[in-house]
């Protein structure tokens, strides 16, 4: 008998009946509780796609308001009180901008340097008159000018002492340049010299003397100064509109003929020293913005009487207030007292009471149509659904949504 090997007595792929039997019976089990489990999961799925769906969906009810167009001419008086139409409300604003332009030109200047000094009289108690372009001079033989006359008041006489009296004066130069620009000095009188009261009468400077100078300057021209404050007073009336615009209170109009802009007394500053070339000329100004403000349902209401009854105040509106030329003819801010002219094509739009509408879709959505005809302010309308594909009416008013479109 030939000899056995060892793996010729191995059983490849043998499966016991038995582990056979309940690897079958498992499998079965399983199978279907993955059917049953995915099949949860699919409709969970769909349920919550459906409820995201809903969530963002919204519906549109666009309408078409019943309009009536007219032209309107006419002058009305707002003011408090029942003798005006209606009232109105007031606006302020204050903007202060500053531009820059180099000098575009020179100019030959001849100043003369001027301070203050204080005159002391310590001769006697009488007063002592000195007349105009009387001479000061300093130490170093400058000489400077007063313009008035002036009167030095007398000494006071203290414990047998003489106190000397003073008044302030303001002194300039006998000649213009820069070597009169110079800093704290004494002064003494020489039309005085030669006599008692040239050592007793006398000057202490209070400040330097500045402001000589003789030569050519940079100045700005004066085409460059009026383009300049042009473009300034434009940007601040330019910001004080945008501002105002900004602020306005919701359901108020402000009319461009019904503000106005006053520009403060320009500030021509040269930054920097006389004779200096190509200097910086600055212009300062402050615009001051006032401005009438009229509540666009006051407004509606008495053109609505005006022009089409008492009766539809409050069930018409005019829905292109903003169109209107408006023109002021007078304006009392102290009174409080406004008369203007409003004029154009007015559009009078029929109302309707939108959450009322809305209240009566969600309860009668298959009959749409017999609700809007039950609003004669309704010309036409269309509902629109959101996503397009999504035709569940909503039943809450919160996500149905009233567009006014105009014909």
């Amino acid at each position: 008998m030939a000899r056995q090997k060892i793996q010729d007595i191995i059983i490849k792929n043998k499966k016991s009946p038995i582990v056979q039997n309940v690897k079958e019976k498992l499998g079965g089990r399983f199978g279907r509780g993955k059917f049953v489990f995915g099949l949860a999961l699919f409709f969970f799925l769909a349920v919550l796609s459906i409820k995201a769906i809903d969530l963002f969906a919204k519906t549109i009810i666009r309408v078409a308001l019943h309009q009536e167009t007219k032209s309107i001419d006419v002058v009305l008086r707002s003011g408090e009180g029942a003798s005006f139409d209606l009232p109105f409300e007031t606006m302020e604003l204050q903007i202060t901008e500053e531009k820059s332009i180099k000098a575009t030109g020179v100019k030959t200047i001849a100043s003369k340097a001027s301070g203050d000094i204080l005159i002391y009289n310590a001769f006697s108690s009488a007063s002592q008159k000195l007349v105009a372009n009387t001479r000061f001079e300093t130490p170093e033989g400058k000489i400077y000018r007063i313009k008035k006359s002036i009167i030095v008041p007398g000494a006071k006489i203290e414990n047998g002492q003489v106190a000397p009296s003073s008044i302030q004066a303001t002194i300039y130069a006998d000649q213009p340049g820069e070597e009169y620009n110079i800093d704290l000095s004494d002064f003494t009188i020489p039309g005085l010299e030669g006599g008692p009261r040239y050592e007793k009468f006398y000057g202490r400077s209070v400040t330097s003397m500045l402001g000589g100078f003789e030569g050519e300057v940079p100045v700005i021209s004066d085409d460059d100064m009026i383009n300049l404050k042009k473009s300034l007073e434009d940007s601040i009336g330019g910001q004080l509109f945008q501002r105002a615009k900004q602020q306005l209170p919701p359901g108020f109009l402000l009319y461009d003929g019904a503000a106005k802009i006053i520009f403060s007394e320009n500030q021509a500053q040269n930054n920097s020293e006389l004779g200096l070339k190509n200097p910086q000329f600055t212009l300062k100004e402050a615009g001051s913005f006032s401005a009438v403000l009229i509540s666009e349902k006051n407004l509606s209401e008495v053109l609505v009487k005006k022009y089409l009854g008492e009766d539809l105040k409050g069930k018409v509106e005019v829905a292109n207030l903003k169109d209107l030329n408006f023109e002021l003819i007078n304006l009392d801010t102290d009174k409080k007292t406004m008369v203007f002219k409003l004029k154009g094509e007015a559009k009078f739009t029929w109302l309707i009471d939108e959450e009322k509408l809305k209240e009566a879709l969600t309860a009668s959505p298959k009959n749409m149509e017999d609700v809007f005809k039950a609003y004669p302010a309704i010309d036409h309308a269309a509902v629109v659904f959101s996503p397009s594909w999504w035709r569940f009416f909503p039943d809450k008013t919160s996500k149905i949504k009233i567009e006014r479109v105009l014909d």
